[in-house]
């Protein structure tokens, strides 16, 4: 069975041992809102991760940093606090921990139908237990996924930065950063505050479990059950075109009215050399979506390479005419 690459569990650096979205955000500021979480299970292994205060009293993680333990803490500084209880929504990965009286700034949520590709980002957690780390890069895309978009991004992080934040420039939460491909670069990802909402409104109302059978996160499923933009990024890191085509000719005819499906499609074509069939497939990902934004990017980028002078424009105003 063979694992996608793209499954790369990031919390998890083991060792042996004993409503948010009104307040307005002032600077970005995260050292203020961005814990250190250590989470003990029975077996004496810790997990490091990290959390984002996203309520008095209440903060985000990662449940495959805190699922199992059986003793949890939240660190900023030198100040230290107990979790008294946890409400976790392990498919999604989002687990909200109670944590009464830590001291820290809330973010402002961002508005999540405001994100666009191309956005500055910060992502902000612990790596391996150890100093605040910051990293900028881009929103490289949005991937729809079960009512929210899940987050891609260049702004790296690494083992231990589980359950820390992706913020805009404002300091905005923008998601919770939680896993990435082994092959770096653009393919970093982070889940959507709509999620995490949900998470933290059904914690408030006293539920700690907020699915029934999951017992795993949706992106570490082996990846014949991941989700196709998942399954698409995998060969797209591996840098696998021919695979890509394959599967991106499969998932087009599954999901015929998927921009995403085109896009992966487009860009297989391009790195494979048939350019005339990439631009098909790129006009279709625009035609089937003129909002979003990596489909209008990667039209550009085969003109560029081709050295067109075609503008998109055009291109869209002739989509209008001939519709």
């Amino acid at each position: 069975m063979r694992i996608a690459a793209i499954v790369l569990l990031l919390g998890l650096s083991v060792s042996l041992g004993a409503n948010a979205g009104d307040v307005p955000a002032k600077s970005f500021t995260p050292e203020s809102s961005v814990f250190k979480v250590r989470a003990e299970n029975p077996n004496g292994t810790i997990n490091n991760g990290s959390a984002v205060l996203v309520a008095p009293g209440k903060l985000v993680t990662n449940c495959h940093v805190t699922r199992a333990a059986s003793r949890i803490g939240v660190i900023r500084g030198t100040m230290k606090w107990r979790v008294e209880s946890q409400s976790r929504d392990i498919q999604h990965d989002v687990c909200i921990l109670s944590a009464p009286g830590v001291v820290g700034e809330v973010p402002g949520f961002a508005k999540v139908n405001e994100l666009k590709a191309g956005e500055t980002v910060h992502a902000v957690g612990y790596p391996g237990g150890g100093e605040l780390a910051v990293s900028d890069g881009q929103i490289v895309a949005l991937h729809h996924y079960d009512g929210a978009n899940v987050i891609q991004t260049s702004a790296s992080f690494t083992f231990g930065q589980s359950g820390g934040g992706l913020f805009d420039e404002e300091g905005h939460l923008v998601g919770i950063i939680t896993f990435k491909a082994r092959a770096e670069g653009l393919f970093h990802f982070a889940l959507p505050m709509e999620w995490v909402s949900v998470a933290l409104a059904m914690s408030a109302s006293g539920v700690s479990r907020l699915d029934q059978v999951a017992d795993k996160a949706f992106w570490e499923h082996p990846s014949e059950e991941q989700p196709y933009f998942m399954r698409a990024a995998s060969f797209e890191a591996e840098k696998n075109w021919s695979k890509l085509l394959i599967f991106a000719q499969g998932w087009t005819e599954a999901d015929a009215a998927n921009a995403e499906a085109w896009i992966a499609k487009g860009k297989a074509l391009h790195h494979l050399n048939h350019d005339f069939e990439a631009v098909s497939a790129f006009q279709e990902a625009v035609r089937l979506d003129p909002s979003y934004v990596q489909d209008r990017h990667q039209l550009q980028a085969v003109y560029r390479d081709r050295g067109g002078k075609l503008q998109l424009r055009n291109m869209r105003v002739a989509f209008t005419q001939s519709e």
